[in-house]
Parts: C-alpha cells; structure tokens; sequence
C-alpha cells in the first residue's frame, strides 16, 4: 500500500505543477521531511503486528457490506 500511495503521489506532483497547487507542494515536502521518522516507526510496527494492512482493510470491507447499515437520503 505504501509503494502504492508513492506512485500516486508522483503522478499528482505532475499534475499539481500544471495547476499551480502550491498548498500540496508544502504538504509533500513536509511530509518528505518526517519520512525518516515514519519509516522507522513502520519497522518497528512490522514487528509486533498480527495482521497485514491488506488484511485490515478485507476486514473491514467484509464488515461493511454485511453490516446492517441503511443511508437515508433526505
């Protein structure tokens, strides 16, 4: 997921120059610069978890569609 997410946010990198989204350019490098701490944080997390994030969100997905949850419009 993560090898995922980074491959997005190359494309929208490209995409933000042509609209001039200066506010997402700050939000990138800022996040560029606490990768250090996230990625070390992430090793340490590897190795007490039980379950993968691809299992988390099956879970949930399963969760949802059979939950007993209506949306009303109004």
């Amino acid at each position: 997921m993560f090898s995922r997410h980074m491959v997005t946010i190359a494309g929208r990198f490209l995409i933000n120059w042509l609209i001039l989204d200066w506010r997402f350019y700050w939000a990138v490098f800022s996040g560029l610069r606490k990768l250090p701490f996230i990625l070390r944080k992430r090793r340490e997390t590897r190795r007490t978890m039980t379950r993968s994030d691809a299992e988390l969100r099956c879970l949930l997905e399963d969760f949802y569609r059979s939950a007993p949850i209506e949306l009303r419009r109004s």
